[in-house]
């Protein structure tokens, strides 16, 4: 008999910068392991080559239905009390669900209420969130799941020493996962469904996706159709999960503080019982490359938009490297020719991007027209500068120029764990080397302007496909519908087996490590000027953010001034020659306006970081300024803010910023129309210069020196206006603002200002936070867990920007509009009354523990997360203080603290289709006020 093999390890490829070694379990399952001490952190990616390609076509949806169900309900041991109580219950819904597929449209309310009825007996067996509840207590972060048409993977971040916990989870979570509780995720998955819907630029791929990929799986939406999301099967979900969930289908990628030969014993003891078969083939034959072009006209509630796209190579193609450096050359931000066009103001917005999948690619131009302008104009200089390129106008300096600034963005990824594990995971499930970053990186630097030239010719040609997309009512395919389903019944108390078996778990706590003034960071103080300065452990790169303290508020027009000068030029170079030379630096410059500061960020090399940063303050203080440019760039301005008033999402953030600051609200104090129209014949200097008077404070990590740093961004002779303490607007009871938007879904947000900030109440503030709005909190389990009512369920705290400034309690759903009355009901039912038991605040409290032992603040974050210390009057590190408070602060002051806020009164803001919403259910909350757009904001 043969024996299985035992794990092994491929070492490092000496040229791979992320230094991945690669293994083998005995039934075949890759592993695949990024050292990073960094941090005592890993972040870890389960990956399946199973996702939306692989579905029955006549269930569509299905892998992400399947991704929902292992990233929420637990399996024969975690997630009940008693798995084999719950069998034949599980069994007949899954009956219920297939008859209910078949069923007419008279008898499915019957079959849902029958359904609704299992499910509320076997709901006591289940313990709701249990996975999301035990990673809480490990100290984890951003456990989640996403699913595209070619893979499903499955990630969190955890502490290095809860490794061995996490192996044991998940060993069992893809070995015997349970689907029960499946009706609440069918209506979350529905309500996901419509929230795409509701999205106009996703309505855009969906049109050209089912062009360029007509009879082929990847025509599909990944969320499924309407119809087959309607009448799910468990039965068949189950039956992709035997078949594609696999050892010869699966990769798991650790990056992060781990030992690799430790890590690969874990995983072979936990995941290695895993049978061992062979998947089939996965293949769908591509239909033939469209021929010619196809015309599509699709409609939705936004500004007319454009898209070109074409059929290009599946990953692994020899061209596949020479059409990604094509998508850059084209769109880099700076100084491509698609972004000369938007350089120039001729179009509103312009760019593009490329995707090599396992069976085919796609490379897609959008852009948006200016008012006046019409899609076919638009379309025209698009295709004039595509054809250019192809034709062979390329200079090959813009090519090397693009290369190295491909090779910075590469070296900020290999900071950050999770951008590693998904690098090595993606060059695994495209058939890549996984150990060879710096092969690709080695090639990509390799290739010639003549290569790019070549790969446009052949793959960007006449057969493509385009889309117009014109405002007006949605021409998509309808929402699902569901029959609504009652909340289930509470779950089970206390935890199962293995929940604790998972606490129990070997593991290592490292030291507490707080940040150290002469270790973690230096602070230079002078007159006129602090540099705030930290290192890089990583590699060359510097950023720096200088920050004035004037903004917008303290100096009418500053924030339109420093758009003008962003997009001028600087002392013998234009605006093009200004990118130009920035982005032959690898740098980037970018400058925003806030209501009270003003900041300019800079990242480069440190070989050409003092040049960047020269460049960027000539820009801001002595910009060289088009007229003509200019005019255009306020009269684009104008023309946004009209169009926006279209889109769900700029409802959405108009009616939020009245509902915090009522009349103080930034939409209602911008410059009117004849004021921009003024500011554009303005001298952007002439308001810009007021900064270089003032005071400023410099936040910067990398290799140079804060002495050094100083005389580079200068130093001020006066302080900034004074800031007064900021409040939100305090109503004298309970309001309903509503806000009509023609949309499938409505947006529920509830505001409560509370005291200001004040660092010795972080205990029950914090607790408090973590309760109601964490990732496995109350407003997530009532409202979508129990009841289905959404896909999105949050709640937290605003913090204040400096002691004393207001805090901001929120709550916020996003649900069909025939349930956001209910919705509303149940957010403020849970602040009232804070419906939670010792248990759950015991588990909360040992959750936050373990995450502020181990989420150490990264390097690029030091200098602010020190200034925003002080500006709080907290004057070292607040860790020690922090663990004291969570571990001393008792229930009771929790609940205090839950009842003083929760007496307050409130402010409910609400986005909706108002023709569907139930107001005489909202009427009977609070009073509600109705609004318009132009209530909101001034034009």
């Amino acid at each position: 008999m043969n024996q299985p093999a035992a794990p092994r390890l491929t070492p490092p490829r000496p040229d791979d910068p992320l230094e991945v070694h690669e293994g083998r379990l005995s039934n075949g399952l890759t592993v695949l392991i990024s050292p990073n001490p960094d941090q005592p952190r890993v972040a870890v990616q389960v990956v399946v080559k199973a996702g939306a390609s692989q579905e029955p076509r006549d269930q569509t949806g299905l892998a992400h239905y399947l991704e929902h169900m292992l990233a929420n309900k637990g399996s024969e041991r975690l997630g009940t009390i008693d798995h084999a109580a719950e069998e034949e219950g599980l069994a007949r819904i899954a009956r219920l669900y297939d008859a209910l597929g078949q069923a007419p449209v008279e008898d499915r309310p019957a079959l849902a209420a029958e359904i609704a009825a299992v499910s509320a007996e076997l709901a006591p067996l289940a313990i709701p969130n249990e996975l999301k509840q035990l990673h809480g207590r490990l100290g984890s972060r951003r456990l989640n799941a996403f699913t595209s048409p070619d893979q499903t993977s499955y990630v969190v971040e955890l502490p290095a020493g809860r490794l061995a916990a996490w192996a044991l989870v998940d060993g069992d979570r893809f070995s015997a996962p349970v689907f029960r509780s499946f009706q609440t995720e069918v209506e979350t998955v529905c309500e996901e469904k419509k929230r795409a819907l509701d999205n106009p630029d996703k309505q855009l791929y969906k049109a050209f996706m089912e062009a360029l990929y007509a009879g082929h799986p990847y025509a599909d939406p990944v969320l499924g159709r309407s119809e087959h999301l309607e009448s799910p099967s468990p039965r068949a979900m189950e039956a992709f999960f035997r078949r594609w969930y696999v050892p010869a289908n699966m990769a798991i990628v650790l990056s992060g503080d781990v030992d690799p030969e430790e890590a690969l014993d874990l995983v072979e003891q936990h995941f290695g019982g895993i049978p061992s078969t062979d998947p089939g083939s996965w293949l769908v034959e591509p239909p033939p490359l469209p021929e010619g072009t196809t015309r599509l006209a699709v409609q939705h509630r936004a500004p007319p938009a454009l898209r070109i796209a074409w059929r290009t190579v599946a990953a692994g193609h020899p061209d596949e490297a020479a059409l990604g450096l094509l998508d850059a050359v084209l769109d880099n931000d700076s100084i491509g020719p698609l972004d000369a066009l938007v350089l120039s103001e001729t179009v509103r917005s312009a760019g593009c991007w490329h995707r090599s999948r396992r069976q085919g690619g796609i490379f897609c131009v959008y852009g948006r027209p200016r008012v006046g302008q019409s899609l076919d104009e638009l379309e025209g200089l698009l295709l004039e500068r595509i054809e250019a390129l192809r034709s062979g106008d390329l200079d090959p300096e813009l090519v090397r120029a693009v290369q190295r600034n491909l090779s910075v963005d590469e070296q900020v990824g290999h900071e950050d764990n999770r951008a590693r594990a998904q690098s090595i995971a993606d060059a695994w499930l495209h058939g890549r080397d996984p150990r060879g970053t710096g092969v690709r990186a080695a090639e990509r630097e390799a290739l010639t302007a003549e290569d790019v030239v070549a790969v446009a010719e052949r793959w960007l040609g006449p057969d493509r496909v385009i889309v117009h997309r014109t405002e007006g009512e949605p021409s998509v395919e309808r929402a699902p519908r569901t029959v609504p389903l009652p909340a289930l019944p509470p779950g089970a108390p206390g935890h199962s087996a293995l929940y604790h078996e998972a606490l129990a778990a070997p593991t290592t706590t490292p030291p507490l490590r707080t940040l150290e003034e002469g270790r973690d960071y230096r602070w230079l103080r002078e007159d006129g000027l602090d540099v705030l300065w930290g290192p890089n452990p990583h590699n060359s790169l510097v950023r720096s953010t200088v920050r004035w303290p004037l903004g917008w508020d303290g100096q009418p027009g500053l924030d339109v001034a420093v758009r003008l000068a962003g997009k001028a030029g600087a002392g013998d170079r234009d605006r093009r020659g200004f990118e130009r030379a920035l982005y032959e630096l690898a740098g980037t410059s970018d400058l925003s306006v806030g209501r009270w500061t003003t900041e300019l960020v800079v990242t480069a090399p440190a070989d050409t970081i003092d040049a960047v940063q020269s460049l960027a303050c000539e820009r801001l203080f002595a910009p060289r300024v088009d007229l003509d440019e200019a005019r255009a760039a306020i009269q684009d301005l104008i023309e946004r803010r009209e169009q926006a008033r279209s889109l769900r999402q700029h409802a959405v953030s108009a009616l939020a910023a009245f509902a915090a600051r009522g009349t103080s609200s930034a939409y209602l104090n911008r410059p009117r129309r004849a004021e921009l129209v003024t500011l554009a014949e303005e001298d952007p200097a002439l308001r810009t210069g007021a900064l270089s008077e003032l005071a400023r404070i410099a936040l910067v990590t990398g290799d140079v020196a804060p002495e050094d740093w100083a005389s580079r961004v200068g130093r001020g002779s006066r302080e900034g206006p004074p800031v007064p303490v900021l409040d939100y607007v305090r109503p004298d009871g309970d309001r309903v603002l509503l806000l009509h938007h023609d949309s499938v879904q409505a947006q529920v947000t509830v505001y409560s200002p509370l005291d200001g900030f004040d660092p010795g109440d972080y205990g029950p503030r914090r607790l408090w936070s973590e309760t109601m709005g964490g990732a496995a909190g109350l407003v997530f389990q009532e409202v979508r867990e129990k009841r289905g009512m959404a896909y999105s369920a949050q709640a937290g705290i605003a913090s204040g920007w400096r002691a004393g400034d207001a805090n901001l309690l929120w709550m916020r759903v996003e649900s069909e509009v025939s349930k956001a009355a209910k919705a509303t009901e149940l957010l403020l039912r849970l602040l009232r009354t804070f419906p939670v038991d010792a248990a759950r605040l015991a588990r909360v409290r040992a959750s936050t523990l373990a995450a502020r032992e181990t989420n150490r603040i990264g390097f690029r974050s030091v200098p602010h997360t020190i200034l925003d210390w002080h500006e709080k009057g907290v004057f070292e590190d607040p860790l020690a203080m922090h663990l004291r408070m969570l571990a001393d602060t008792p229930d009771e002051a929790v609940r205090d603290w839950a009842r003083n806020v929760g007496e307050r009164p409130v402010t409910i803001s609400i986005v909706a289709d108002l023709r569907s919403l139930d107001r005489d259910a909202l009427v009977a909350l609070a009073p509600t006020t109705e609004l318009t757009l132009d209530d909101l904001e001034v034009l």
